[in-house]
């Protein structure tokens, strides 16, 4: 346990560090290192990773092979959706056809991430540099792709009491696809007793990248 105030004040908070990542990676090269092969044992690791780096960069950008749904109503036509979906949803990707499938899950789970109606997004930046935050209304398979209907939420302002930051409707509604998501976590939104406002609280900074 004497490691411990070293690594607080290299990389801070304990709860952005977690070595559940590092021995999931380690098991792999533990997996690999049984070949029989012991002449050059880090060549044939080494070789056989990159390998496998070059088969995962070779792949699909988003695989919608992983994509898993719950239960949903009988399908319909994508020509029959409303005028608003449909423009959001071929803005991005007009690939989708109005003869296309349309379903509504209850919950979809991408990537070991699963996303329920009514859980928060984070969907960008405002010009202020806060986070921008939507509630999902829906959740739309159309054409095999993934889409969330969300509302978005201004973001005030950041209570450094609670370390949250403070939300309120915006009152427009917009689709996205779920590959446009900055981070594919979901978030929940709490009020309190002394204060009825919305806020969504993170365990971690949202670090903003620039593409």
């Amino acid at each position: 346990m004497v490691h411990l105030p070293r690594l607080l004040t290299t990389v801070g908070p304990l709860v952005n560090c977690w070595c559940m990542r590092m021995e999931a990676k380690h098991s792999y090269f533990k997996r690999i290192a049984q070949v029989g092969n012991f002449i050059n044992l880090p060549y044939s690791i080494a070789v056989r990773h990159q390998k496998l780096l070059c088969a995962n960069l070779l792949g699909k950008f988003f695989d919608y092979d992983d994509l898993q749904s719950g239960p949903s109503k009988s399908p319909t036509l994508f020509e029959n959706e409303s005028r608003d979906v449909k423009t959001s949803i071929t803005l991005h990707f007009p690939s989708v056809s109005s003869e296309a499938f349309v379903s509504r899950p209850n919950w979809i789970k991408i990537y070991g991430e699963q996303y329920h109606r009514g859980e928060f997004v984070h969907m960008g930046w405002q010009q202020n540099d806060l986070p921008e935050f939507g509630k999902l209304l829906d959740i739309i398979i159309a054409g095999g792709f993934p889409f969330f209907q969300v509302e978005k939420y201004e973001t005030v302002g950041i209570n450094s009491h609670i370390l949250g930051y403070l939300i309120r409707h915006s009152y427009t509604t917009t689709c996205v696809h779920a590959s446009m998501l900055p981070y594919k976590n979901t978030f929940t939104a709490h009020s309190y007793i002394t204060d009825r406002r919305l806020y969504i609280v993170l365990k971690s900074h949202l670090e903003q990248f620039t593409m």
